[in-house]
């Protein structure tokens, strides 16, 4: 941890933490997590052991009032959702009094993406081949895997590093002289700053810890922006817990 020396003594310079969990979405395995319940109950508890002081989650930010109310009012009924499951679960343990709302959707559209990949598809051969690559190693959600190890998987690091290098192949796409990747990557880029003025805005004091859950692909952009800023950001997939054996989430 970096020190500040002082007239002869040395301080401790403290520095917000980040707890980053890059997620998927829950309820696109709707049936799977109906059964994962225990698994879900652990992996919770898990993220718990982190003692975050604050749960921010992929909610847009203008709603927070909304989701404040929605989290006050839901005890152990959960919605089948990844906001829900974790970040509820999460901060009901740590007897939180509300989540951080800090997504924005800005102006990235399912119409842009579609755009993306047609083009991509039609004409950037070594492209469609990394989106390919990258798909087959990813971590599948199935009834053999646990969810720990999909989310490990998830936050891999060599994962997001690979992932990072196939959004940033996106600033070749061109199709009729229009600069298709280029336009994404700029909305995205937006996005992802917002993101990440909403976490630092809900950082109170240099002693904070936020976990924010996340989709997996904001993870890499994220994580440079955290670090750039000075905060120390926190991988709980590759990191070990004091007294507290990962292992035991692979248990029933």
């Amino acid at each position: 941890m970096p020190v500040q020396r002082n007239g002869g003594k040395t301080a401790v310079s403290v520095k917000p933490e980040i707890i980053l969990v890059g997620t998927f979405h829950f309820e696109q395995q709707g049936e799977l997590i109906k059964e994962r319940e225990f698994e879900i109950e652990k992996l919770a508890g898990y993220l718990s052991e982190f003692k975050p002081s604050k749960i921010a989650v992929e909610w847009p930010q203008h709603l927070q009032k909304d989701l404040t109310k929605h989290f006050l009012e839901t005890e152990k009924s959960y919605g089948q959702n990844e906001i829900e499951q974790i970040g509820f679960r999460v901060a009901k343990k740590l007897k939180l009094k509300n989540v951080q709302a800090i997504d924005y959707e800005g102006d990235l559209t399912p119409e842009d993406m579609e755009k993306l990949y047609s083009a991509i598809s039609s004409h950037y051969p070594a492209i469609q081949k990394k989106l390919t690559d990258f798909a087959e190693k990813e971590a599948q959600m199935d009834e053999k895997g646990s969810l720990y190890d999909i989310f490990k998987g998830l936050n891999n690091p060599s994962q997001l590093s690979a992932l990072e290098r196939i959004y940033l192949s996106f600033i070749s796409v061109e199709e009729n002289e229009e600069l298709i990747g280029a336009e994404f990557l700029r909305k995205w880029n937006w996005r992802e700053l917002m993101i990440f003025k909403h976490v630092v805005d809900v950082i109170d004091t240099p002693k904070e810890r936020v976990l924010l859950l996340i989709g997996r692909d904001h993870l890499w952009s994220l994580k440079k922006l955290f670090e750039g800023r000075g905060y120390r950001v926190i991988n709980p997939f590759a990191a070990s817990l004091e007294g507290n054996e990962i292992n035991e989430l692979h248990t029933n």
